[in-house]
């Protein structure tokens, strides 16, 4: 890794525009555990291409979308990569099951399904069954399926032994714990934690998995160390948001989650964790507000969708 990134920051240094070199960089920085970095790669790249969109190719920010949960944005690039290269892409991993990633993250559960179903098979491509396992894992969270959650994240942590896989999914192998820890297993969600790294992911669900143990304190210790890690990324904020709001204290809330979407403005989930908070506070007409901006980038998300005409019927 140390001498790639000696090797990618030499291209840039000869040729300021090879856009490429910026995502092989910020993908490289990434696999080693620094996502602000990649964000500030993002950044560095929109001002070398005099701006976004500009002289560069919209894929090539791809990892600092990834990072800043920018889906709509991640799944136009994947979807214009695959469509220009016979569905294939044209980055280290197979787009296909890449684009279902994004779809469940937007909680879009048909969507993410089709994409695997669509997706060819391929032995010399490992990252394929990794992430279609990681995918079916996130849609099991969201539906409530513990039993399925389990075992597609015990089955995807186990391919991301892998570096092929692990360098295509960095910080993913985190989302096990609070799997493990939903499913009764807290040792197996403290294993996985203590071997994650340093992801934001990491560092949040260790919060999150904190709090469900009755340790406030310390869930706030590690909210405070995720937001400290990634200043400039919306998750840390966004985690820290919702446990206040479980706790009763919806200023607190709205603050971090203010925080979360003015650093990932395309963000749905905080968007919508704003609503439920302004629902509680008797705003409706704000909740609605919310609610509606979620769905601009969570169109499909059926528990917004829910919300949203809950929170209708109360106003009317």
């Amino acid at each position: 890794m140390t001498e790639a990134l000696a090797l990618v920051r030499k291209a840039i240094e000869l040729q300021p525009d090879n856009w490429y070199a910026y995502e092989a960089l910020a993908n490289i920085v990434g696999a080693s555990g620094d996502e602000e970095g990649v964000w500030r790669i993002g950044e560095s790249l929109r001002k070398a291409a005099g701006g976004r969109p500009g002289r560069a190719p919209e894929v090539d920010y791809s990892d600092a979308d990834f990072v800043s949960s920018n889906l709509t944005a991640l799944l136009t690039e994947y979807t214009a990569d695959a469509q220009n290269s016979s569905g294939v892409g044209t980055l280290s991993f197979t787009v296909g099951p890449q684009i279902a990633l994004v779809e469940a993250l937007m909680h879009d559960s048909s969507a993410a399904e089709l994409s695997l179903q669509t997706s060819k098979p391929d032995a010399r491509d490992p990252t394929i069954a990794a992430a279609s396992h990681l995918v079916r894992g996130i849609l099991a969270s969201d539906s409530g399926d513990i039993a399925r959650w389990v075992t597609e994240m015990e089955t995807f942590l186990h391919a991301y032994e892998d570096p092929v896989v692990s360098w295509d999914n960095y910080g993913y192998d985190c989302w096990a714990a609070p799997a493990e820890e939903a499913a009764g297993h807290p040792e197996k969600a403290d294993a996985v934690l203590d071997s994650g790294g340093t992801f934001v992911d990491c560092y949040r669900f260790r919060g999150d998995i904190l709090d469900h143990r009755g340790n406030w304190a310390g869930a706030q210790e590690w909210y405070d160390k995720a937001v400290a890690l990634t200043p400039d990324l919306p998750a840390g904020y966004y985690s820290w948001g919702v446990a206040l709001a479980k706790h009763g204290d919806l200023a607190g809330a709205q603050a971090k989650l203010t925080d979360a979407n003015r650093r990932g403005p395309h963000w749905a989930d905080p968007l919508k964790a704003w609503g439920d908070v302004l629902l509680r506070q008797g705003k409706t007409r704000e909740a609605l507000s919310k609610y509606d901006e979620a769905l601009k980038y969570a169109p499909n998300w059926v528990a917004l969708k829910e919300a949203r005409e809950g929170a209708a019927k109360l106003k009317s």
